[in-house]
């Protein structure tokens, strides 16, 4: 599976996925289009950094 990483991440988070692109400014599709490849670096830390913004701002994790 494609981008395990990320996708075990956001499943652990209770994130959604359109939570997710609205925070990087692009459509539930189309980061469905890129979760479905490799993703690029920079594709990358977008969604890590858009999680991360998500994950502060709701308060999910702070008990790590």
């Amino acid at each position: 599976m494609r981008n395990l990483e990320i996708r075990v991440m956001v499943s652990e988070s209770g994130l959604l996925y359109q939570d997710i692109a609205k925070q990087m400014g692009i459509s539930r599709v189309w980061l469905s289009n890129l979760m479905r490849h490799d993703l690029s670096p920079e594709n990358r830390n977008k969604i890590l950094k858009a999680i991360k913004e998500l994950k502060e701002e709701r308060g999910v994790g702070s008990e790590e």
